[in-house]
C-alpha cells in the first residue's frame, strides 16, 4: 500500500516490518508500528545492519564464545536478547555444538551437531538445566532462565563447563557461585529510541 493512500509499510534490515498511517487516517498526525523479526533469523550481521550492535560488539561475541567464556546479556522485555543469542548460534553454529534451552522454539536450525531443548508442562528450565550440560556442548545456550533456575547448575561440574551465554531480564543476579559472568552486556532503547547494545562490561571492571 502506497503512502499516496494513506498506509505504507517497509521491511526491516532485522526482518522485520514497519507500518506507517499518516492523516486523514489518522487525524491527530502520523502513527508507527514496528514488528520485531523473527529471533530464528538473527545473524550478527542482520544486527549490525539493523544498527542493534556494531562491529566491534559482533566480533567481541564470537571471540567470547569461543574462548569458553561466560557471556550474560541483561535487558527489559522485547530488548532484543533472544536475538542476540540465537545470532551467535547462527554465527557459530557451524564450527562449534551448540546445546540451546529455552521456553519456546526460539533456537530452530538444521546445523549439524546442535541440539535445542525446550521446556515443557511437566519439565520445567530448571530441570532441563542439568541435563543440558552433559549433552557435552562447547557452548551452553540459556535463553529467558530467572536467576533461581540458573541456581540448578551449581550441582554441575564447573570444571567440565565450558561457554556459556545467558540471558536475564534486567533485575535478576545471577549468584557468583554457580556462574561468574565475564562480559555482561546490557541492552535497552537509546535516547533515539533505537533498540541496541547500550553498554558491554568485562569481569575487569569496577
Amino acid at each position: 500500500i502506497s503512502a499516496d493512500q494513506g498506509i505504507s509499510d517497509a521491511r526491516l534490515p532485522n526482518g522485520g516490518k514497519c507500518v506507517a498511517i499518516f492523516p486523514p487516517l489518522s487525524p491527530e498526525g502520523p502513527v508507527f508500528a514496528f514488528h520485531r523479526g523473527s529471533s530464528a533469523n538473527s545473524t550478527l550481521a542482520t544486527l549490525i545492519a539493523a544498527d542493534t550492535i556494531d562491529e566491534r560488539i559482533a566480533a567481541l561475541l564470537r571471540l567470547s564464545a569461543k574462548a569458553g567464556l561466560t557471556t550474560v546479556v541483561v535487558g527489559p522485555p522485547k530488548s532484543a536478547k533472544t536475538s542476540i543469542l540465537s545470532a551467535i548460534c547462527s554465527d557459530l553454529g557451524e564450527t562449534m555444538r551448540i546445546v540451546t534451552v529455552a521456553r519456546s522454539r526460539e533456537f530452530r536450525s538444521k546445523q549439524v551437531g546442535r541440539i535445542e531443548l525446550v521446556e515443557a508442562e511437566n519439565t520445567p528450565l530448571a530441570k532441563i538445566l542439568p541435563y543440558a550440560q552433559l549433552m557435552g556442548p562447547e557452548l551452553l545456550v540459556i535463553d529467558g532462565a530467572t536467576a533461581l533456575e540458573l541456581s540448578t547448575l551449581a550441582d554441575i561440574d564447573k570444571p567440565a563447563l565450558k561457554g556459556v551465554v545467558v540471558s536475564l531480564t534486567e533485575g535478576e543476579r545471577i549468584n557468583s557461585d554457580v556462574l561468574l559472568p565475564d562480559i555482561v552486556i546490557r541492552t535497552g532503547w537509546g535516547h533515539d529510541s533505537q533498540l541496541r547494545v547500550l553498554t558491554v562490561q568485562d569481569s575487569n571492571a569496577t
